[in-house]
């Protein structure tokens, strides 16, 4: 896919595009890989990524059990 600019339908194929490739990579290095939001104008697009090693325990800031405090869980992913 070739680009002359940012808009959402695009966006979106790149989106897909890049989890894809993301994911085959995440495999075989033991990471669960997400794109995340895009903000964009025309011209150009930032993303967010979030990498995790795969089973590993990450720091939550909710806890439905204790609102405002922090915890450590599992992820069900």
């Amino acid at each position: 896919m070739k680009f002359a600019s940012f808009d959402k339908n695009n966006l979106n194929a790149l989106r897909s595009e890049m989890q894809a490739v993301l994911e085959k990579y995440g495999v075989s290095a033991n990471l669960e890989i997400e794109v995340g939001n895009m903000r964009f104008s025309s011209a150009e697009v930032e993303i967010k990524l979030k990498a995790k090693v795969k089973g590993a325990k990450t720091f939550c800031r909710y806890n439905p059990s204790k609102p405002g405090r922090f915890s450590w869980h599992q992820d069900e992913k």
